[in-house]
């Protein structure tokens, strides 16, 4: 370990701070300068630091299907079925409660989170299905878990038996947000309309909807998204 002394005075070479610049290529990095800089008595002024932005990764349906049939936890499969039909968040799915969902108008309320606009969606003889199975525990749909984190935690080892199972990597990628990624691209896709996507997603700045425009870069490449994939296999060992 090297120790600098703070009265040790060193000449560093011209320019040095400038030929420091090239490196810092984040924002951990650049806190680290600021201490290094601070320590020596220097100078300087932080670049700004913007990360690249990514598009999300988009599963086909098949994958998501296949993820909600093969996780025998009700709860989860549940779960994954409301995010696949609603594209909410998960904190929204998991704050749900049972006067939330309204079985004869086949309807299921969404209260927003992060300052967002609440929604009203129609839901699947499917989803009803399903969420007539699930015990009423607590007034809230996904009571049995106390907090998000263990329902997750519940189907990162689902998803890893599954994935295991059918031989298939990609579902790993998915989590709940992916779901949300899905329903929105889908949704563009099928009406072109950015205002309903905005609306569904409950976005109250346009800017974070436009993400989804990106994706659609032809329609051949979103039929691979919504048509029925071959029954994966797993490969021999």
């Amino acid at each position: 370990m090297l120790i600098i002394s703070p009265s040790l005075s060193l000449n560093f070479p011209p320019h040095f701070e400038q030929l420091c610049l090239p490196i810092i290529t984040s924002r951990a990095s650049a806190y680290a300068y600021d201490l290094f800089a601070k320590y020596m008595g220097m100078k300087w002024e932080r670049p700004s630091y913007k990360p690249a932005r990514k598009l999300p990764f988009i599963p086909h349906e098949r994958e998501i299907d296949d993820l909600i049939a093969g996780c025998n936890n009700k709860s989860v499969a549940t779960f994954l079925q409301i995010a696949k039909e609603t594209g909410a968040r998960a904190g929204e799915i998991f704050n749900l409660k049972w006067i939330d969902v309204d079985f004869e108008a086949k309807t299921l309320r969404i209260t927003p989170e992060k300052g967002s606009n609440p929604r009203i969606f129609r839901i699947s003889n499917k989803l009803i299905g399903m969420l007539q199975r699930l015990p009423r525990t607590s007034e809230r749909i996904f009571g049995n878990y106390r907090r998000l984190k263990d329902l997750s935690r519940t189907f990162e080892r689902h998803r890893k038996r599954i994935a295991y199972n059918l031989g298939n990597p990609r579902l790993l990628r998915i989590s709940f947000h992916t779901l949300r990624h899905w329903k929105a691209t889908i949704e563009y896709h099928r009406t072109k309309d950015i205002l309903h996507v905005m609306q569904m997603l409950g976005h109250r700045n346009i800017k974070n909807t436009l993400v989804y425009t990106q994706i659609i870069d032809s329609r051949k490449m979103m039929d691979m998204f919504v048509k029925p994939l071959k029954p994966w296999s797993k490969p021999p060992s």
